[in-house]
This record gives structure tokens, sequence and C-alpha cells, in this order.
């Protein structure tokens, strides 16, 4: 497994609103790589990008926030 999808299964770990183990993160992470990529290419490299902000953002703002001192 590479750095990013082993950072990727850690955060699914602390974001799921259960006590999931390692195996149960990995297939989440899986089924949400199988859903973020198509079999057609792109229509242009600028709609991947904005595609690839757009799930960056979404994916951000769903993130539980630190408390503020």
């Amino acid at each position: 497994m590479c750095g990013l999808c082993e950072e990727a299964v850690k955060d699914e770990m602390v974001r799921s609103e259960r006590l999931i183990d390692t195996e149960e993160a990995m297939t989440h992470h899986m089924n949400f790589c199988r859903k973020s990529t198509s079999p057609d290419p792109p229509l242009s490299l600028a709609i991947d990008l904005i595609e690839a902000m757009r799930r960056f953002i979404r994916r951000g703002l769903d993130s539980p926030r630190p408390s503020m001192l």
C-alpha cells in the first residue's frame, strides 16, 4: 500500500462514527477509489483537475474541526 493510501486508511479509521479495524477501513478506502475513478477519460485536464479539487474540498469540509481556544 502506498503512503497516500496508508494515510487515507488511517483517516478512515479516525473519521468513522464507530470503531472499525484496519481491514474495514481499507475496504471503505477501496470503495471510495472505485467510485472516484472512471473508465472514461476526462473531457479535459481542466475538468479532471476541477473534479479532484471539488472532492478534496468536500472531504476537508466534512472533517471534524479542532476546537478553537
